[in-house]
Formats: structure tokens, sequence, C-alpha cells
């Protein structure tokens, strides 16, 4: 009685440390922002660690248990239905009695064994092949595409909700068509051919979470893979060879626990990377509402203008005012329809890069130097009020961009923020997915993240053309009922297309926002703003394009009458980006053109006047007839040619890889085109958080 009592309160005491174990999962949550795509890969390490632990505390607690029993010489199998002992039966007939783990001897009249199979039957070899695939094609096709979306909720116009289904199908079918594939595959070579598979879907998996550190930004830029990530380039083959080899000659040798071990890490990683998908649905915050469905920035009004008043702004992404004096000498004309306009050649932004500017240039918000830039980028839209301002004039207010920077925001936030202060921010009836476009490019993104760094180049993507291949619109497509992307083209077309129309509605006037792709690379316009292929076009082909698709809206906005009383601003997020680790050494300056109402009709006139982006707010509010004071109280005419002005500039560090390293702040004083009037302040604030 006394050895029972032990057992059970050994197993009693194993319950308790399981219980205790078991209780950390229902700890009290903390509340606060992680990145989604961040947060999976820790889910994932941490479902691995749980599930590491469960298999071993389980063999830990049977071992020790069963030491126990031998220790108090307790029989386990005692009272319990047990295997007859084994016999032989002798030459003569006689049985001849055997110890139970005594190996049972073959006689001279017994038959002769048949030899032991070298593999499986084909449905055990269908079952391991379907838990191989289905690791495989889960850590490629479904993981790798969902955390890429769930990570660049602030850059695509579409969500998981909206792709998950033709990527599941598709998963499906691979892992079905793939199971069925090994399978077929004889007895002998089988295990190797598992083998195989299974290490490719580890690398893929060891890839994307240790081995991409310095992986480029899908930002278009071109990059020198060898120069700059050539260590990285050697590491990662090096792992995949050594890992496929290995896996692959040791399953061959050792095929029956080669089988099993595989399997059962294929299962475990299946469950430790499916908590990390789950989560992603679980935890996201989608913008659906229970009524309406979720919320869209669409191409409503983008092709209307009020018949009173109208404050137009065109942000021509990463257009540098000496871009524009180098292409006016190709072509001359290319000013010509705008007619009343000051050109500022001394201007400055003042913020680098566009996931800093534009945000920036709808908020008019800037770190303080208290604040790290953790709590700037989570509180630059909650503080700046700059679209409820626009939108309690009475405007109408149209924002066409992609990069609002509310990924760092709750989607109440988001609502309250920036879509209540606009009017084409709203939900759609169906967002119309091109689900084999949504396939193509989203696994190109996938296989970008997790083969090794020598085949990455292959699978280079910009984040533009997955909303273009994604997003399905047609050309005759409502405004009303399209999301908003860029491409430069499509919008050109469509604004032929439609043309501007008057606004219905009691506005006072309307103010727009639109951002174009400018002379951002990757080159793919030429001088009519017709796409002619990636690349295929040259900077200052495509400057020129962008600059006629701006001419062809005012000479519509003249055929309306409503160009004179207009406000129109051409600009850009900033200018040319010196991608380099050093402090920056080349100037950057986007162009700045302003046309107040009642400007005439004189061609374009220079001016060297000391402006920034910081007089954008005021000169808006004031066309609106607003009061301005909270902005600085300055518009970009309020400041004159022989003006001393000191203006604020944060600057980016970065490696070749657009990695952010920490933001700079800078002052310049006098023409912004010298860099010797740039002066650094002293100011820096890390950028840990933003690399996430």
């Amino acid at each position: 009685m006394i050895k029972r009592f032990a057992v059970t309160l050994y197993d009693l005491l194993s319950l308790t440390v399981c219980a205790t174990l078991l209780s950390c999962a229902f700890a009290y949550p903390a509340f606060a922002y992680v990145d989604p795509s961040v947060m999976t890969y820790t889910i994932q390490a941490l479902a691995g660690v749980a599930v590491a632990l469960s298999a071993v505390a389980g063999v830990a607690f049977r071992r020790t248990r069963k030491a126990l029993l031998k220790a108090l010489n307790i029989d386990e199998n005692a009272n319990k239905e047990v295997d007859p002992i084994l016999h032989r039966i002798a030459s003569d007939g006689t049985v001849v009695q055997v110890s139970a783990d005594a190996p049972v001897l073959a006689t001279a009249n017994s038959k002769k064994e048949a030899p032991a199979s070298k593999g499986p039957r084909w449905p055990m070899r269908l079952i391991l092949a379907v838990i191989v695939a289905v690791f495989c094609v889960f850590t490629l096709c479904i993981v790798a595409p969902f955390e890429i979306v769930a990570g660049a909720r602030g850059d695509l116009t579409f969500g998981l909700d909206d792709v998950w289904v033709p990527l599941a199908i598709f998963s499906a079918i691979g892992a079905g068509v793939l199971a069925l594939l090994m399978s077929f595959f004889p007895k002998k070579v089988f295990t190797p051919v598992l083998a195989f598979v299974f290490a490719v879907g580890l690398c893929c998996y060891v890839q994307a979470m240790f081995l991409n550190g310095g992986l480029p930004q899908a930002d278009g830029r071109p990059v020198d893979w060898w120069g700059d990530h050539g260590t990285s380039m050697i590491v990662s083959a090096i792992v995949w060879v050594a890992l496929i080899v290995v896996v692959t000659v040791v399953a061959a040798r050792f095929q029956r626990p080669a089988r099993f071990l595989v399997s059962l890490i294929s299962i475990a990683l299946i469950f430790v990377q499916g908590v990390g998908v789950a989560s992603l649905f679980a935890n996201r915050d989608s913008g659906i509402d229970e009524l309406t469905g979720p919320v869209y920035v669409t191409e409503s009004g983008l092709f209307e203008v009020s018949p009173k008043n109208n404050v137009v702004v065109f942000i021509l992404d990463y257009y540098d005012t000496r871009t524009l004096q180098n292409v006016l000498t190709q072509s001359p004309g290319m000013l010509d329809e705008m007619e009343g306009f000051t050109w500022y050649q001394n201007s400055t932004g003042v913020m680098i890069p566009t996931g800093f500017a534009l945000p920036y240039l709808m908020t008019g918000q800037t770190p303080t130097t208290d604040q790290t830039v953790d709590d700037f980028l989570v509180t630059r839209w909650t503080n700046g009020h700059f679209l409820k301002d626009l939108h309690d004039s009475g405007y109408s207010v149209g924002v066409y961009t992609t990069t609002f920077g509310f990924e760092y925001l709750t989607n109440d936030q988001i609502q309250t923020h920036i879509y209540d202060g606009m009017t084409n921010a709203h939900p759609l009836g169906a967002l119309h997915i091109d689900d084999e476009g949504a396939v193509k490019m989203l696994m190109k993104a996938a296989l970008y993240r997790d083969v090794p760094w020598v085949l990455k180049p292959r699978f280079l993507f910009y984040t533009d053309d997955v909303n273009q291949r994604v997003v399905y619109m047609l050309d005759d497509q409502a405004p009303d009922e399209t999301v908003y992307v860029m491409d430069d083209a499509k919008y050109f077309q469509r604004l032929q297309s439609f043309g501007l129309t008057e606004e219905k509605g009691d506005y006072e006037g309307a103010f727009r926002m639109i951002h174009l792709n400018g002379d951002h690379f990757p080159f793919s316009l030429n001088e009519k703003g017709e796409f002619i292929g990636e690349w295929e076009s040259t900077k200052e082909a495509q400057a020129i394009g962008t600059m006629l698709m701006v001419s062809t809206y005012l000479k519509q906005m003249k055929e309306l009458g409503v160009y004179d009383d207009a406000t129109v601003i051409i600009t850009a997020d900033h200018g040319d980006w010196d991608v380099s680790m050093d402090l920056p050494q080349v100037v950057t300056s986007p162009i700045l053109l302003v046309k107040n109402p009642h400007a005439g009709s004189a061609p374009v006139v220079t001016s060297s006047a000391p402006v920034s982006h910081e007089d954008l707010f005021g000169h808006v509010l004031n066309a609106m007839g607003q009061d301005y004071a909270s902005y600085g109280g300055t518009t970009f005419d309020s400041v004159s040619e022989g003006d001393s002005r000191e203006r604020f500039f944060y600057y980016i560090t970065h490696d070749q890889s657009a990695h952010i390293h920490s933001l700079l702040g800078y002052t310049v004083n006098g023409d912004v085109l010298d860099f010797d009037n740039w002066e650094f302040t002293g100011d820096v604030w890390p950028c840990d958080f933003f690399n996430h």
C-alpha cells in the first residue's frame, strides 16, 4: 500500500507540474502594438518550444515513473492481460518453453520467412507523402504570403480576407498533386524522395526565420546582389546544400527511422506555423463593419472638380527640382499648360522617405526631441488634424494614395483620424480580386522571401505591382466602385476616358490630393504616359510622361471653366534620395509649382524664395478661407526671395537595402541645392521600431 501511495503521489505531482505549465497559456494579455509579421515569428518560436518541451516532459515523466516502479519492485503488468509466453516446437514435436523476450528460432520444418520489405506499401507511402507535402506547401504557399500580406497592411489595398481563399485552394491542389507524385515512387527510392522534399520545406522555413537579415525592400530599386549581399548569398547557399544533402543521405541509410522522424518534424512544424497563421486572423484589425463591410480608399471624386472652388495637390513621387531642370532641356514645352504658376526652385521637403513624407503631408506632424520614433509613428495621426480641418471647412476631401502609414493604428483610429476626414473612403459592394493574379504575385513574393539568396533576384517584385495585379480593375469601372491603386498609366487612361466632370453635392469646394509614382523607379512609362514595361524606360522619359498627366488634368479644368479660380500645387513627397549607409552627402529638393486663384495666363515664373513643405498646410487652408495660425502662419507666397529662413528637414540613414537605421535632424539655410547650406542639428531618433 505504501508503494502504491508513492506512485499515486508521483502521478499527482506530475499532474500538478503540467497544470502549472498550462496555466501560463492563460496569462492576462498585455495590450501593445506588435507588427503582425514579426508576431507570427514569435508565436512560431513559442509554439515550437511548447511542442519540444511537451515531448521532453512526456518522455521524462514516463521514464521517471518506470524507474520509480522498478525501484519499488512493482510489477507494472500486475492484474493486466498480458500476451502469452512464446514457445517453439522442437523437431520431434515437443513444446519447448522460452523466455518472452527470446527470439523465436526457425526449425527445419518451419516455412522460410519472406525477406523484409525495403519500404512501406502504397497506402502508407501516400499518408507519409501527404504529411510532408502539406508541410512544404503550407510553409511556402500559406505561411509566407499570409505573413507578407499581414505585415504590409499599410501598403496593400487588400487584406487577408480578400485573398486567403484562392491561396488556400491553390495550396490544397498543390499539396495533393505533390503527395500523389511522391507516393508513386518505388519503395526503394521513396524514403530519399520524401526526405528531399522535406529538406526543401525545412530550408524555406530556416531561410525565412534566420537567413533573411538585410533583405532588400520591395520598392522597385535595382539591387547589386553580389556587391551588397555577397556574404548572405554564400551562407544561405551553403546552408541549403548542407541541409538537403545531409537529410537525404541519412534518410537513404536509415530509412525506417528517417520516415518516422521526417513525419514527426513535419507535423510539429505544421502545428507551430499554424498557430502563427491563426494569430494573423484572430488578432487582425481588418476594418470590417458588420453592416457595411470593409472600408477602402476609392477613386470616388478622382475625376470630379467643384463648380465653386478647387484646391488640387499633385504629389509626384521622387520628382526632384534638378530632375525638372534637366528634362526641361529635352522637352521645353512640357510646362506650357501651367499658366499662372510659380516654380519655387529653392524648396525643401520635411521628411524622407515616402513612408514618412506622405503621412507628414497629411498630418503636419514631426517628432519632438522627447519622443521616440515608436511614439511618433503611433501618434502622428492621432495628434494631426489636417484632414479634419479640411473636412470641417465644408469641402469634399479626396485623398488618393496607398501610403497612409496607418499600419501602427487600430481600426477605430484609422476611421476616426483618417477615413472620417475623407469623402472617398467608403465600403464597396465587393472588392474585385483577380484570383489568378493574386496567386501569381503573392507566390512570387513568397518565393522572394523563402528561397536562398542566389535565387532571390529572379523573384524581386515591387509593392505596387502586387496591388495592380491582385485588385482587378475594368477600364470603364465606376470610380465609386474602384479601389485607388498606384498605377500612373491606368490613371492616365481613366482620366482621358472619363474626363473631369463637375461634382454633385452641397460642398463649399473640392480638395484633391493625388499621389502618383512620378519618376520613381522602376522606370516603365514613356513620354506619352504609356506603360512600356518595367525598366524599359528612363527616368527622364517617365518624368516627362508624368508631367503630361498633370498638364492634361489642368487642360480639362480649363475646359470646365474652373481653372482660373483654383489653387493648384504640384510637388513631390521628397526629391532624389541617396541610398547610403553614411550621412547624406547629396541634397534633395522636391519640385514645387504653385498656382493661386486669378493668377492670370502668364507662363511659369521662377522664384528662389526659401519655401518648405511646412508652408503647404497654411497655403491650402488659406485658399479655403480658413484659419491656419496653428500651422505656423506661413504660406508659399508669404515667403520672399530675400528672406533668411531656417528650414528643418528629417533625413533617414539606411543601408543599401533601404533598411532604416535612424532619423536625423537637419537645418537648411540658403540655397537647398548647395549641400554646404545643410547642417546636422545633432538630433538622432533610432528607428528600430520602423525596421520591423
